[in-house]
């Protein structure tokens, strides 16, 4: 519900998966990588939120 509208593109293609569709082949996109994405369009800076220990 949150990536509707806004700032993201609609109809770009990103990658390749296998002849099922199960898993990526080319340029795969982590869960991490979603999360950054919808904090920055929000205008957060996304390693501001990462503790390193």
């Amino acid at each position: 519900m949150s990536l509707p509208g806004g700032v993201i593109k609609g109809g770009a293609i990103y990658g390749v998966t296998d002849e099922f569709g199960f898993e990526a082949v080319e340029s795969p996109v982590t869960a991490h990588d979603l999360h950054a994405t919808i904090l920055s369009l929000l205008g957060f800076n996304h390693e501001g939120f990462t503790y390193r220990y």
